[in-house]
């Protein structure tokens, strides 16, 4: 093929994801020179999770994108913001998204000062004063508690917290949130952190379907006593 047919190409590719995004990223330039079966894959992954709502609505779906750029400290994701927003998200819980991703950062802080602390004011438990927080922003804000559990345990996949992980998949399923729900949320945290987190978050998932620490469908739980 021609060096100008290479060019033509590569300049196509490029149009074409910005006619349908609306913008280009650098790893949309990378991939367009070098593996466009890689883009095109890639760019079916990134619709399947970002415009698919299955368990999700647009509201729920895209305030846990927002939680998990908060919490992968992800310098992008502008366009996120404007889904929630159109899907009815209010400033107050933009706000809330970005304080539960400030809290998430911080949390293991509480790991490491408990310890000493609980010797002298034996009551203290770092996982209560983090719970309190966590729930104070949501209900400020008026937000669910299943949401803001959801959206946290796939902030901290990102973070690889996977004590919080399970914190928050316990929670979410106290609240009767559903499989389905909880499983689609967690899919978010593939692309601003990597398939690695999700992996881990589903195995905690599941150890804790097969002891019986968190109620499952059917359905999943055939799955998770398969895996």
């Amino acid at each position: 093929m021609r060096q100008s047919d290479d060019l033509r190409l590569v300049r196509a590719r490029i149009a074409a994801i910005r006619d349908k995004r609306g913008y280009v990223l650098p790893s949309h330039a990378v991939l367009a020179a070098a593996a466009p079966a890689l883009m095109d894959a890639y760019e079916e992954v990134y619709r399947n999770i970002t415009f698919e709502f299955l368990a999700l609505t647009p509201f729920e779906k895209n305030f846990v994108w927002l939680v998990v750029v908060s919490c992968a400290e992800t310098p992008t994701g502008a366009h996120h913001l404007r889904d929630f927003l159109d899907a009815g998200g209010s400033a107050a819980q933009v706000e809330a998204a970005a304080h539960l991703g400030l809290v998430a950062i911080g949390a293991r802080t509480l790991d490491v000062v408990a310890p000493g602390w609980q010797k002298v004011l034996p009551e203290y438990s770092a996982n209560e004063a983090y719970v309190r927080v966590v729930e104070k922003i949501g209900a400020d804000a008026g937000l669910g508690v299943g949401l803001v559990d959801i959206a946290l345990a796939a902030g901290h996949a990102c973070r690889r917290d996977w004590k919080r992980v399970e914190l928050h998949i316990k929670r979410a399923k106290a609240t009767q949130v559903s499989d389905d729900a909880l499983a689609e949320a967690l899919t978010v945290c593939i692309l601003p952190s990597g398939n690695p987190g999700f992996v881990q978050a589903c195995a905690i998932w599941r150890q804790l379907i097969v002891d019986g620490s968190v109620t499952a469908s059917a359905q999943f739980r055939a799955a998770a006593e398969l895996a």
